[in-house]
């Protein structure tokens, strides 16, 4: 047992819902792209906090050369081990340019709703 239930709409009632759904969408849209980029900005992020530990593993073996060749003034009394990193590899250019591809198609999507908001209103 269905029922079809119609509804009529007025033309402006109809152009103004219009008009939200497509700034629904737009800001969807922008949503999802500040999403990415806060993912990229946490790649970036480990990416550059790995460098930085590799810099100080670096700078604390240079420090124990430096400490071995200098005579024993004072015992030491830790021992210290050397910290491993492993290093991170760089992104591949093709990831990057679907990315930016990705995010041209968006703006592009977003600039068609905002073109469309314009006509309406």
């Amino acid at each position: 047992m269905s029922t079809s239930l119609h509804v009529k709409f007025e033309h402006s009632e109809a152009v103004q819902g219009k008009k939200q759904m497509l700034l629904l969408q737009k800001n969807i849209l922008e949503t999802s792209e500040h999403v990415k980029n806060l993912g990229d900005l946490r790649k970036k992020y480990s990416f550059l906090e790995n460098k930085m530990r590799v810099q100080f593993s670096l700078i604390h073996k240079e420090i124990q050369s430096i400490e071995n060749t200098f005579p024993n003034l004072i015992e030491k009394t830790d021992t210290q081990s050397d910290l491993e990193v492993d290093n991170m590899a760089e992104k591949p250019k093709q990831q990057k340019i679907t990315q930016i591809k990705k995010r041209k198609e968006i703006t592009r999507e977003i600039d068609e709703i905002s073109a469309k908001l314009a006509a309406l209103g």
